[in-house]
C-alpha cells in the first residue's frame, strides 16, 4: 500500500499552547505538575483545601507537608475552586480516586466551557466500577477528558529532574 505525502505539516494534530492551568489537588503530585507546568511559562494555579499550605506555597515557595523543602516557582495556590478555575484553558484533576466525582461535581459550576480536563489519579470508583475518566465525563459534561500516568516521582518532578509520562485523550 502506498501512502500520500504529507502536505506540508506531518503533525495530524498539533496540541494548543495553554496559557493558563487550573490543578486541583495541592499534595504531592498535584503541586508537582503544578511546578512543571509554572516552570514551563504557564500560568498555573494550584486548588487545595488546606488553607495554611496554600498560603505556605504562595509565601513561601514550598510544599513542605508534600515535598520537604524542594523550591516552587511562582504557582498561585488557592482554597477557592471559582477563582482557581477562573479563566483556566485546561484543568488537572490531581486527588484521590475516591474523591474524582465529588470534585468533579463540585467543580462543575465553576469550569470555563469545554476546557479539557485530565485525570492525574490512578484506580476505579469503587461504587460503581468505572474508570476515573468515566467517572468524569458524567460530571463535566462537554469537556474532553484524558489521562496523564506515568513512572514519575512526585520530588523528582518538582524539582525539574527529566522524567516521562503519558498522556491519553480522544481527539
Amino acid at each position: 500500500m502506498k501512502h500520500a505525502p504529507f502536505a506540508q505539516d506531518p503533525t495530524p494534530f498539533a496540541a494548543p499552547r495553554y496559557h493558563r492551568v487550573t490543578v486541583l489537588g495541592s499534595g504531592s503530585w498535584g503541586t508537582a505538575l503544578a511546578s512543571t507546568l509554572a516552570r514551563a511559562g504557564v500560568e498555573t494555579r494550584l486548588w487545595g483545601r488546606d488553607a495554611a499550605l496554600a498560603d505556605e506555597i504562595n509565601t513561601r515557595r514550598t510544599n513542605s507537608r508534600y515535598l520537604g523543602d524542594a523550591a516552587l516557582p511562582a504557582i498561585h495556590a488557592t482554597t477557592d475552586l471559582a477563582e482557581a478555575l477562573d479563566c483556566a484553558e485546561a484543568c488537572l484533576l490531581v486527588i484521590p480516586s475516591t474523591a474524582i466525582r465529588a470534585t468533579a461535581r463540585a467543580t462543575a459550576p465553576h469550569m470555563p466551557p469545554g476546557i479539557p480536563v485530565a485525570i492525574c489519579a490512578k484506580g476505579i470508583e469503587e461504587s460503581s466500577g468505572l474508570l476515573l475518566s468515566d467517572v468524569a465525563a458524567e460530571e463535566l459534561p462537554g469537556h474532553s477528558v484524558g489521562c496523564v500516568s506515568g513512572p514519575t516521582f512526585a520530588h523528582e518532578t518538582a524539582m525539574g529532574y527529566p522524567t516521562a509520562s503519558t498522556v491519553a485523550v480522544e481527539f
